[in-house]
């Protein structure tokens, strides 16, 4: 699933497409790209339409094992574990966020 917001001149709306005009230095606008277990389809959006690197890429679409940040130049790559604990049982699990 796939939500895609844009913030331009104090407002947020949800959009079904991405404007390369709003990725651009300057544009003024804020986009945020909200992917829940990406595929290969959103994977090539995440390189053709945003230009992330493809080994980024590569990683977002699969479960990293590891926390990790790696700087591709003018952008971060981040991956962050979260915890979901059960207590009763007293057993836990992980989920990566991956952010660029």
């Amino acid at each position: 699933m796939t939500r895609i917001f844009v913030h331009e001149h104090g407002a947020t709306r949800e959009v079904t497409s991405v404007d390369p005009a709003w990725l651009k230095a300057g544009s003024g606008v804020t986009v945020w790209a909200d992917f829940v277990e990406p595929t290969e389809a959103e994977g090539r959006m995440l390189s053709d339409t945003f230009g992330f690197h493809d080994l980024a890429v590569e990683s977002a679409l699969k479960r990293e094992p590891h926390p990790k940040i790696e700087s591709y130049g003018d952008y971060l790559y981040l991956v962050f574990h979260g915890i979901n604990f059960h207590a009763p049982e007293h057993t836990f699990e992980t989920h990566d966020t991956d952010f660029f």
